[in-house]
């Protein structure tokens, strides 16, 4: 799993991320294939200042 997606994930199972918006979408890829897109935007509950 893709490191960004596990934080998105642990994001929103502790409720530091509110979900706002998820978008699925295919487009045709090379040789007849089809590639699923997902998106999410999420907003931030609480922010963090990094040290």
């Amino acid at each position: 799993m893709n490191k960004y997606l596990a934080e998105l994930i642990e994001g929103l199972e502790s409720g530091a991320f509110d979900l706002v918006q998820t978008t699925l979408s295919n487009r045709e890829g090379e040789n007849d294939s089809v590639e699923t897109v997902y998106s999410f935007m999420v907003k931030m509950k609480t922010p963090t200042t990094k040290k």
